[in-house]
């Protein structure tokens, strides 16, 4: 794409930025429409690419689907036409794999294309695929895709531990068995917020559900959607990115339209490293400039854990650090690929086992940098905002996967960011 995000760093931001629905509530949930028989409607929806990306494979498989005025998106499922994802928008966005649930409820056998996204490291789908082999079902990875079948009847009851946590096993192994036949106990689950939302959604359309620490209990039964409304919440690694803006270079930043509980985990971890951070009500938060923090060690892991999505962005305010801060990661312990490019900014780092330690850096400096994944690219864009003078985000489109107007909310702050189209050498403003 011949587009580079632009920004002149150094200005103090003040203001109010309210967030967008969630990008990681909503893919599940749209995936989840496959199982889901007639028409609803979900609301708040972020304007991100990953969304339209989603919504053209659906469209390929035979669910109508349509933008409406707010945010807005109806949803018809009268019956899926077809059983291939083998389409190039399968390997752009990783929530592309969840459409096998619905597509071998429905036909027994799909092929699909081996989903990317973002280049954070090993992602295998082996326990998606153990999931499935439970349930009868035999699988073949060819280069670029893999081809499932059913070769069995599948059992009236399972029971299924996973060997971690994994957000994308669980949000898969949920949609299949909610409109299955039979009963279905799934043990170590992952208990994210975004995982709370699609159960919410089924539940809406009538699936029969339990939730009890990590073990989650489900009964199949064919689920209708009866003209449901489903409100998609704010999104949290958007408000934190805000937040963690704000600390860096915030005179009063206000972020709203997050319900508490779900980002508490992160704030209560923030305030403990010297973070200002005061509450203005359940969904809103006022930040100020952090000028040095405590040193650190944080570790990402599964909710209610540290999120790994926010990781690369805490590199950035690791900068403020006394002297040192520590992260690791337990979910995708080689997410770091991101520190070459924040070290063009002035950031020094030390890379550890499954980790990295950041050094206290007095002044960034601008830089011209690229764009990994999508939170890299928020990263990046924390760095160049405090860099004073001209930076340049190669590889920008990533932002526009995951994050809906953020060149905008930073405008409206008072930053001074825009995509410029390269070809055209113009701005692009949306």
């Amino acid at each position: 794409m011949n587009e580079i995000l632009r920004i002149r760093g150094g200005e103090k931001l003040e203001g109010e930025v309210l967030v967008s629905g969630s990008k990681n509530s909503v893919l599940p949930i749209l995936a989840a429409s496959l199982v889901v028989k007639g028409r609803f409607f979900l609301r708040n929806v972020p304007n991100i690419t990953d969304v339209y990306f989603m919504i053209s494979l659906l469209e390929k498989l035979g669910i109508e689907v349509s933008w409406l005025p707010n945010n807005t998106l109806f949803l018809r499922n009268n019956g899926l036409k077809s059983n291939d994802i083998r389409y190039s928008y399968a390997n752009e966005v990783r929530s592309s794999v969840l459409l096998l649930a619905g597509v071998l409820n429905k036909f027994g056998s799909a092929s699909i294309m081996l989903p990317g996204g973002d280049k954070i490291g090993p992602r295998p789908i082996n326990y998606h695929l153990a999931f499935f082999k439970k349930l009868g079902f035999e699988y073949k990875i060819h280069e670029g895709y893999v081809e499932v079948h059913k070769v069995k009847s599948e059992p009236k009851k399972l029971r299924l531990r996973f060997p971690f946590p994994s957000v994308g096993a669980t949000q898969q192994s949920i949609i299949y068995s909610s409109s299955s036949n039979i009963t279905v106990n799934l043990e170590n689950c992952a208990v994210e917020p975004e995982i709370i939302d699609l159960i919410h959604f089924l539940k809406g359309c009538g699936a029969d559900i339990e939730v009890l620490n990590r073990t989650i209990k489900i009964r199949g039964k064919e689920l209708l959607a009866n003209d449901y409304v489903f409100d998609l919440p704010g999104d949290r690694i958007e408000f934190l990115t805000f937040t963690l803006l704000g600390a860096l270079i915030g005179r009063k930043v206000t972020v709203s339209g997050v319900q508490r509980w779900r980002v508490n985990n992160v704030l209560k971890k923030l305030q403990k490293l010297g973070v200002q951070i005061k509450s203005v009500d359940d969904q809103s938060i006022e930040i100020k400039e952090t000028r040095k923090l405590n040193n650190f060690r944080i570790v990402a892991s599964p909710y209610p854990g540290f999120p790994t999505d926010l990781q690369p962005m805490m590199a950035v305010l690791g900068s403020k650090v006394e002297s040192r801060g520590v992260l690791k990661d337990n979910v995708f312990p080689t997410r770091f690929a991101y520190l070459e490019e924040l070290k063009k900014f002035g950031i020094n780092y030390k890379l550890l086992k499954n980790g990295c330690m950041i050094l206290r850096s007095t002044t960034l400096i601008p830089a011209q940098v690229r764009a990994l994944d999508i939170r890299t690219g928020a990263a990046l864009v924390l760095a160049g905002l405090t860099a004073k003078g001209e930076s340049e985000i190669l590889d920008s489109y990533h932002l526009r996967r995951g994050y809906d107007s953020i060149d905008i909310k930073i405008r409206n702050l008072g930053g001074s960011i825009y995509f410029i189209d390269t070809a055209l050498d113009e701005i692009k403003i949306f």
